[in-house]
């Protein structure tokens, strides 16, 4: 069994929405996580407000056989003491692509009587204490440092600076009329087994690899720059940047006119 908690600090609660909040996506056993709040009213009890806490897990996933078996506590924290709700702390349940609250989640609701002596200053705090019992149908996460040769592949390696980086010819080709031209084509470096590259941080071009290699590596605020960067210095194709372009698009790290900007930049015709 495996335990974590997902904490999430719901701000101007008296004026949250259906729209929700949502917190930070959280990682725990190669698994996206993440809560939203969100209140509503129930028409059929004199128009009562409700709070309802929703627990999102792998929600990206176009697999349809993975299962989560899990047990979870749930508190509303004030200053660091916990508030408990009667008959909502602790429940069991599965998460798993045809649960019935939604694929992939779980759903928690309360009228906002019980919850008002917890606010403070019009904010909650929300604990989600997790229990894994069970985990099937997800691949484990995968990411390359591209210190060694990969076996089987027609490896060439590439100096940057004082470090090597062992990476396989034919599949930077396949996917950067720059690497085809400079591995295969009438240069001196295709004859080589070795090629040095220049004016490139070792770290984000490490970045890009796991991009092209379709690993499991995350994206974040930090890195999508210099990988759009350096994929549009070697033409990396379309397809390749799928899956980095749909975090692009969700994250919120980024206003919308920095994102049509740097769509723009780096000719990101899908963004």
């Amino acid at each position: 069994m495996s335990e974590f908690t997902i904490s999430f600090e719901v701000d101007s609660i008296s004026e949250l929405t259906e729209k929700g909040s949502f917190s930070p996506i959280v990682h725990h056993h190669d698994l996206p996580w993440f809560l939203r709040s969100l209140s509503w009213r129930q028409t059929r009890n004199n128009n009562v407000k409700h709070l309802a806490v929703y627990l999102y897990c792998n929600w990206e996933s176009e697999n349809r056989d993975w299962r989560v078996d899990y047990s979870a506590g749930f508190a509303i924290m004030n200053n660091g003491v916990q508030k408990k709700i009667k008959n909502v702390r602790l429940f069991s349940d599965v998460l798993d692509p045809a649960n019935v609250s939604g694929p992939n989640v779980n759903e928690l609701n309360f009228c906002f009587a019980i919850i008002k002596g917890f606010i403070d200053g019009d904010k909650i705090r929300i604990e989600y204490r997790v229990k894994l019992h069970k985990i099937s149908g997800i691949r484990k996460k995968v990411v390359f440092d591209f210190s060694e040769p990969l076996i089987g592949m027609n490896n060439i390696a590439l100096k940057i600076g004082k470090r090597t980086i062992h990476v396989s010819k034919d599949l930077l080709a396949l996917h950067s009329p720059v690497f085809a031209a400079t591995f295969f084509g009438p240069f001196e470096e295709n004859s080589k087994n070795e090629v040095e590259l220049q004016d490139i941080v070792y770290e984000e071009f490490l970045d890009l690899l796991n991009v092209v290699y379709s690993t499991s590596m995350e994206f974040s605020s930090s890195n999508v720059l210099h990988i759009f960067k350096l994929a549009d210095r070697y033409q990396i194709e379309v397809s390749v940047l799928d899956r980095i372009c749909g975090y692009f698009i969700m994250t919120k790290n980024f206003e919308i006119a920095s994102k049509l900007k740097i769509a723009d930049e780096f000719r990101l015709h899908r963004v």
